[in-house]
């Protein structure tokens, strides 16, 4: 199952703006001069100084004043910090009308942030009258600029929106942002590779893409990782490795890792045997829901392995397990009739 990275959240660029300064070495006092002096470019920069608190204390309604100004002036990089600062209310009254506005402003010069932005707005239904269509176009346009966010956006909406479903474009996206370190994107292409879609199968590949992805401490690639070296798919076989990355991932709070890892110190496999630490990871993925973790933990209860039997606790486990569509959990359930231990 492949990520969904729909971005609600307008992405705020922090680190834009301070060109002028750096590139004809202008001090503080100078960019201030040349902004009370109309030029837009300067406006621009002292706005993203008092936003950044780049040798000035950070103040949003200075940034915001400044950035008015020039934006008013058509400065299409004040117009994208414009429509970023009234999306998150910051120096001004939150409104996503007046974002809307900025961004169209933005995009309509160019500007690949705000056409992202912008997209993000119509695809939402934010500040405006939700349309995929405008939506995609503006994230394409984006995208073809070479912004990350939106050439994920892209691969999203060709993997899961069924009116434009095309697994070929999704690939060929995500194979864009993946490209430019993008971890979401980089897991996805794993996906597609290890599934077969929208391109051939390739195992090879999908190790590749989940390594990438992991190494930027995403935890479903590590998970995914893990289970490739475990069963030598893709790579080398390698419990050490296997267990590595499973311990990763579980440290974050996967389930499926933290029930993996499990079930290598149940059965020591990449590790020394511990039905001790089987017995934690199992509970840590259980209570997340995983239906395996819930029968093992069950099962583990029942034999007081690695824990003191209990067959209440036990009777509570293999019922949820089962609950959860775990076959063998039922058929436990009904072998050791464990409704006679139920609180």
């Amino acid at each position: 199952m492949l990520k969904n990275i729909f971005i609600t959240a307008i992405i705020l660029f922090s680190n834009l703006g301070t060109s002028l300064a750096q590139e004809k070495k202008l001090s503080f006092e100078q960019i201030k001069s040349k902004a009370k002096q109309g030029i837009a470019g300067a406006q621009y920069e002292l706005g993203a100084i008092f936003y950044n608190g780049d040798s000035v204390a950070i103040d949003l309604e200075q940034a915001f004043y400044w950035f008015n100004k020039a934006g008013e002036q058509g400065e299409a990089k004040a117009q994208l910090y414009l429509g970023l600062m009234h999306n998150k209310g910051e120096g001004t009254i939150k409104s996503v009308d007046k974002a809307f506005y900025w961004f169209t402003k933005a995009a309509d010069q160019g500007n690949a942030d705000a056409q992202y932005n912008l997209g993000m707005m119509y695809q939402d239904g934010e500040g405006t009258v939700k349309n995929l269509t405008k939506a995609v176009s503006l994230h394409k346009k984006a995208a073809e600029l070479g912004n990350v966010d939106a050439q994920t956006n892209l691969g999203d909406l060709y993997y899961d929106e069924e009116t434009l479903k095309d697994h070929v474009k999704a690939f060929y996206w995500y194979s864009k942002a993946a490209e430019q370190g993008d971890s979401d994107a980089q897991y996805n292409l794993g996906e597609m590779y290890n599934n077969g879609q929208g391109t051939i199968k390739n195992s090879e590949k999908a190790f590749y893409w989940y390594n990438k992805a992991a190494e930027q401490e995403d935890a479903d690639a590590q998970n995914n990782l893990g289970l490739m070296y475990f069963n030598g798919n893709g790579t080398i076989k390698d419990e050490t490795k296997a267990f590595f990355w499973y311990n990763k991932a579980a440290e974050q709070g996967n389930a499926g890792a933290q029930y993996n890892l499990g079930v290598m110190y149940k059965k020591g496999e990449g590790i020394l045997k511990s039905p001790k630490k089987a017995f934690y990871w199992h509970n840590k993925a259980a209570e997340q829901g995983n239906a395996d973790a819930q029968f093992f933990l069950g099962s583990m209860y029942y034999n007081g392995e690695g824990t003191v039997k209990n067959l209440e606790k036990a009777a509570f486990w293999i019922k949820k397990a089962y609950k959860n569509r775990h076959e063998e959990a039922k058929s436990f359930w009904e072998e050791k009739e464990l409704w006679n231990y139920e609180k």
